[in-house]
């Protein structure tokens, strides 16, 4: 498995940070013009509930409306896609620090011996060996 140097993690965890940024701009504006479509759409609905009108200006009503939920589902769609995409890089995100945080803690980590009460032996070339009894 090849290494991923200190410097090399850096770089690609600020290469996302550039990609995400943008994509959190147009994913905010998607779901802005997603908001104000729903409120066009409620808007009409509540015309529809709330009027009496002819058949004419019930038949526009129907066709802008049909409009509008063809509108949203376009930005919905595109909406959708840029969160899966979204989640992913942020997702990848968190496991890069995750990796940098391990090796942060790879060079500062200890041992505290548990079972060696003196029942072992350290030799000099680092070898483990059971003490023998005295006899």
């Amino acid at each position: 498995m090849k290494d991923i140097t200190a410097g090399r993690l850096q770089r690609l965890l600020a290469n996302l940070d550039k990609e995400i940024a943008p994509l959190e701009a147009v994913f905010n504006e998607g779901d802005r013009q997603l908001k104000h479509i729903e409120w066009v759409q409620i808007d009409l609905l509540h015309i529809v509930e709330l009027e009496t009108f002819s058949s004419v200006r019930g038949y526009h009503l129907a066709k802008k409306l049909k409009e509008v939920r063809t509108e949203r589902r376009a930005i919905k769609d595109r909406w959708e896609e840029l969160k899966i995409a979204l989640d992913s890089l942020q997702e990848t995100k968190e496991h890069m620090l995750a990796i940098r945080e391990k090796r942060k803690n790879l060079d500062d980590r200890k041992y505290r011996i548990r079972k060696l009460d003196g029942d072992f032996e350290i030799y000099a070339d680092d070898i483990v060996g059971k003490k023998k009894p005295l006899t």
